[in-house]
């Protein structure tokens, strides 16, 4: 009996800790890059936008969170000659959204959830000098505006704490009067925290 018992303890004490789910964790970390294309002024062509994203989300239920998200992207804004000697001036957005995320599909490899943000972007078109407005050259003015951004996300998860995310969604913000709905993708990796 004494052998037995040891035997057991033993064979107890050597079990692996089990594998966590990917959807265990109450918290994703994501870090990535962030590719915009859309329109610097009203008569100008779309500009190309690269940059950074970092966003959070915390899961009250394993399909149901809401996420906080943060961007900066820059582009140098295809302006028409002008009498200026300046050409192509850099555009500079920051984006700080929050807002619902439902994750619709959960598989072992990966899953898929669908978000609606909302917030404010900050648009920078000063030039170098400072000298020369913005409408001057076609860009819309130095301004913080409402947006808001519905998307999607694919996570292909590498382990159950760490994943690549691709992100894709349409910024629409206020500019003129208007809607202006520019396209918006992301690309980068997902740390899980927190069980």
């Amino acid at each position: 009996m004494l052998l037995l018992g040891l035997f057991t303890g033993t064979s107890f004490a050597q079990r692996p800790d089990s594998v966590p789910s990917p959807y265990d964790f109450a918290n994703d970390l994501f870090v990535g890059g962030v590719f915009a294309r859309g329109m610097s002024g009203p008569n100008l062509d779309d500009t190309n936008f690269g940059g950074w994203n970092v966003s959070g989300t915390h899961y009250f239920t394993p399909t149901l969170g809401t996420t906080v998200d943060v961007q900066g992207f820059y582009g140098h804004a295809p302006i028409a000659p002008s009498s200026f000697t300046l050409s192509d001036p850099l555009v500079s957005k920051y984006v700080f959204m929050a807002g619902p995320q439902y994750r619709w599909r959960k598989r072992a490899r990966y899953s898929s959830s669908i978000r609606l943000l909302a917030g404010v972007t900050d648009t920078n078109s000063d030039t170098p000098s400072g000298t020369i407005s913005p409408a001057m050259l076609g860009l819309y003015p130095n301004a913080t505006k409402f947006a808001f951004k519905p998307g999607l996300a694919f996570d292909l998860n590498i382990t159950p704490r760490m994943a690549f995310r691709y992100s894709g969604g349409v910024l629409v913000e206020r500019q003129n009067g208007d809607f202006q709905r520019d396209f918006n993708l992301s690309v980068g990796l997902v740390f899980r925290l927190g069980r």
